[in-house]
């Protein structure tokens, strides 16, 4: 995704919608940068991503915090707190 949305190279099939989508959201703001971000430091991501892979249908959460990720947006939370004090 990261190599994609960088222009690095060809696009594979099964992720072009989502780089078009996500380039077409992109056109909003004047500057944005895109980073790879390892997993242990985006869990909640990966998280969703996993879960995704066993999913047959689309689901739209709006305003509602997804239940697989709720523990770890709870920790990310706790954690930046500490951080932050």
């Amino acid at each position: 995704m990261v190599s994609a949305l960088r222009g690095q190279g060809p696009i594979q099939s099964s992720i072009r919608k989502v780089i078009e989508g996500i380039e077409w959201s992109l056109r909003q703001f004047s500057a944005w940068k895109v980073v790879h971000t390892r997993r242990g430091c985006n869990r909640a991501a990966h998280i969703l991503a996993k879960n995704a892979k066993d999913l047959d249908d689309c689901i739209v959460w709006v305003e509602d915090t997804p239940l697989v990720i709720k523990d770890q947006i709870q920790c990310d939370v706790i954690n930046l707190n500490s951080v932050l004090d």
